[in-house]
């Protein structure tokens, strides 16, 4: 019977939850196998298994692709670059290779029948290099539904801006109303027109003659009868 691996080891050698993609990848490739967003199992013939992460696996891709598609030979190499490409154009059986420098013959190693290895074909875009672990509280959402969702909360602060400034002039105007009413002017101008009114009620009091009233002529006494002459 077997002996039942670590908790360690059991993640390596068999690895869940994996993207189709990277299923893909792994049935393709017999050296390099993906474990997870974050890790790939390299298992060299006749050396012990060993991990990788993804972001070296992207730092090897990375110069490769430059040095068979850049203008120059990069002037700085990934640590033990040379025996991972000699080890993988070896053993990996899945039809990319990857370039190399000969220190003898100062020459590219390239077999024109290898493709390029690069990050998309070994499933290491920038958003396949590690997971995406969320806080608590945090949700992962599409850039489509953030845009959405940061217009509409955009409209929803315009219309209370809008209606805080109607709210805003409905209090000022009725303030400005009450304080106009009871300025100096406006009651200095009341008295005005009360005084008007007065003086013309006045007025019109002074012209009218009561109706029981008698005339009585100059140098008549008061009973009717002529003064002696």
């Amino acid at each position: 019977m077997a002996p039942i691996p670590a908790a360690f080891d059991a993640t390596i050698l068999y690895p869940s939850n994996l993207s189709d993609r990277f299923q893909a990848f792994n049935k393709v490739h017999s050296v390099a196998k993906r474990i997870s967003t974050g890790l790939f199992r390299i298992d060299i013939p006749g050396l012990d298994t060993e991990i990788m992460s993804a972001h070296t696996m992207r730092l090897y891709l990375d110069y490769n692709v430059e040095l068979c598609t850049g203008a120059s030979i990069p002037g700085v190499i990934p640590a033990y670059y040379v025996n991972f490409a000699q080890e993988m154009n070896c053993h990996d059986d899945s039809g990319f290779g990857w370039a190399y420098l000969d220190d003898t013959t100062k020459t590219i190693v390239w077999e024109d029948a290898w493709s390029i290895a690069d990050p998309a074909s070994f499933c290491v875009l920038d958003h396949e290099v590690h997971d995406r672990y969320l806080a608590e509280g945090e949700v992962a959402v599409t850039q489509t539904y953030y845009d959405n969702a940061e217009r509409l909360l955009f409209l929803e602060q315009q219309r209370e801006v809008k209606y805080y400034k109607q709210r805003v002039g409905k209090r000022k105007a009725a303030t400005d109303h009450a304080s106009a009413v009871g300025s100096k002017a406006a009651l200095d101008a009341f008295a005005k027109k009360r005084k008007l009114m007065s003086d013309a009620a006045d007025a019109v009091r002074a012209s009218v003659t009561p109706t029981n009233a008698i005339a009585v002529p100059s140098g008549a006494n008061n009973d009717g009868m002529d003064a002696d002459p």
